[in-house]
């Protein structure tokens, strides 16, 4: 069981996230899995997965923000799936996504982003 701990689930999202970093190729993954022809669970996975790594610590949402690219034509397209049957839709995680730094307290984070943008 001490297996299953919190502490072994940190480490092993901390390995997780580092290895997503250090891969060059990691963020253009993420642009392909937001694009158009995705399902919008494969778009829930992925911004989940985006929304995991803002939680974990404000250095990983600090590098996570720093590596994505706002003005690209796939988050336009991602705020205008909408589904009134489904409460999370593709739009709610993402603005859950947006949102985050805010939600989270991650004021550095926030500082670069209005720096940048």
């Amino acid at each position: 069981m001490e297996y299953f701990s919190t502490k072994n689930y940190s480490t092993l999202s901390e390995l997780i996230m580092k290895r997503f970093l250090s891969i060059s190729s990691s963020i253009h993954t993420i642009y392909f899995m937001l694009s158009s022809h995705s399902t919008a669970s494969h778009l829930k996975v992925t911004l989940r997965f985006l929304l995991s790594m803002v939680q974990q610590n404000e250095y990983y949402a600090r590098s996570i923000f720093s590596l994505i690219d706002f003005k690209r034509p796939c988050w336009k397209s991602l705020l205008k799936r909408r589904d009134i049957r489904d409460s999370e839709d593709v739009r709610y995680w993402v603005i859950k996504f947006f949102f985050s730094p805010l939600v989270y307290q991650h004021i550095d984070t926030i500082r670069n982003l209005i720096k940048e943008h």
